[in-house]
């Protein structure tokens, strides 16, 4: 991105922050096709290659994610990363429900234990990739199921998954889609992880768990 589409980037958030939608038409027309690739790769993973290649469908999915992305430009930080990716897990969410639910949601009722499917399917999605490569993680969402309300749950999952991805800043990324300061997200994430390290020691059955590096701070 040039020195001249990063100003002008700024200067249409900042338009979005103000509440003038009327920002929302060159938005699109500048920055849509970066909007676009981010929203085939989710695509892409969620195995829809069918809308992927739909010009149609993907310029419906451009204008809402450009939607979602004016009503949060007042939380964005224009010295950190560009609004789509700054914003990947609200688009994420976004195709989802464009294109309905996957069909390898990771389903409760098959597993021993309470039930454990939480409230955000974003999280779920995410969770149940994570599970298909970690069988250990199975036994992890039992136990984060005993320790945590919906909400802790869904900041303390996703805030974990966003710091494997490599997000640098986690808490503020986390804090924005929940509506909490960085500060509380931490709080909730260490509030959890204790939670977890005491049940694991109660319990036998979760003792495997003590290794896992989900537990690290």
């Amino acid at each position: 991105m040039t020195e001249s589409d990063r100003t002008q980037l700024e200067e249409l958030m900042a338009r979005f922050a103000r509440g003038d939608l009327g920002a929302l038409v060159p938005f699109i027309h500048m920055f849509g096709a970066a909007i676009a690739r981010v929203i085939r790769r989710h695509l892409n993973d969620l195995g829809r290659l069918d809308v992927a290649r739909d010009r149609q469908q993907v310029d419906e999915l451009v204008q809402e994610c450009a939607l979602e992305l004016s009503q949060r430009a007042g939380s964005w930080d224009p010295s950190g990363a560009l609004p789509w990716v700054w914003a990947d897990r609200a688009i994420r969410r976004i195709v989802v429900s464009y294109i309905g639910h996957p069909s390898v949601e990771f389903d409760p009722g098959q597993h021993d234990g309470p039930d454990v499917s939480l409230t955000d399917r974003d999280v779920e999605v995410r969770f149940e990739e994570l599970v298909q490569r970690h069988p250990d993680l199975d036994l992890l969402l039992q136990a984060i199921a005993r320790v945590g309300s919906d909400r802790d749950r869904a900041v303390h999952v996703q805030y974990r998954i966003q710091k494997g991805l490599g997000d640098l800043s986690p808490a503020h990324t986390v804090g924005a889609e929940f509506g909490l300061k960085p500060a509380h997200v931490r709080q909730i994430d260490r509030r959890m992880r204790n939670r977890l390290v005491e049940l694991i020691k109660r319990d036998p059955k979760y003792a495997r768990l003590a290794e896992l590096r989900w537990l690290v701070a």
